[in-house]
């Protein structure tokens, strides 16, 4: 999302028009999860670390 700014002349005014700005823009929040592969090699380093 590119910067958003509003201008007015108390910050009360100002946030009133952000708050607008946003609204119209209606943004989007996504979120993406990468589980790692589960490898013997990943297993097998995951049990050597332990025991260090």
């Amino acid at each position: 999302m590119p910067d958003i700014k509003s201008s007015a002349a108390t910050k009360e005014e100002a946030l009133e028009k952000l708050i607008q700005l946003l609204e119209e823009r209606k943004p989007e929040i996504v979120t993406l999860e990468i589980e790692p592969p589960q490898t013997e090699a990943t297993l097998e380093f995951l049990k050597n670390a332990r025991s260090l």
